[in-house]
């Protein structure tokens, strides 16, 4: 249920309750600083967006399209600490994987591959936009 009251001839509304819990989701891990700020940012987004849902639906379902849009609150939040995260703090280092040199030989073969593919295929276009006729190998051509 929202309700409505007036302030200073403005309709206020109150927030879902889903809403609330998606900002507090969002924010959690912020500076305290700064968590204020960017709830309000964040609410002001997500209000624009239920704004352009709500011409096409009811206020409700606009709302649940605009979290919908915004995503998990997690992957927010991620997004979030890395802008905002502690002054002073390192930035976390994921664990590097341990790559075989069988596997390392595996991934630079397939990179090699993959630019002479791409060079080559740049290279036949290139070629027939020019208007070169394209030659068949002497291996190819009938004897």
């Amino acid at each position: 249920m929202v309700d409505e009251y007036v302030v200073n001839e403005y309709v206020v509304t109150e927030l879902p309750g889903a809403v609330r819990a998606y900002l507090s989701a969002a924010t959690r891990h912020l500076p305290r600083r700064a968590r204020a700020d960017v709830s309000a940012e964040l609410h002001a987004n997500l209000h624009q967006r239920m704004l352009d849902h709500s011409l096409m639906l009811d206020t409700p379902a606009a709302w649940s399209a605009a979290l919908r849009d915004f995503g998990p609150p997690q992957t927010t939040a991620r997004a979030l600490v890395r802008v905002h995260r502690w002054p002073g703090l390192p930035r976390l280092r994921l664990p590097r994987l341990r790559l075989t040199r069988l596997t390392l030989t595996r991934l630079t073969l397939m990179r090699a591959g993959l630019a002479a593919l791409a060079l080559g295929g740049a290279g036949y276009a290139a070629a027939r936009s020019l208007g070169w006729p394209a030659e068949a190998p002497q291996s190819q051509q009938a004897r």
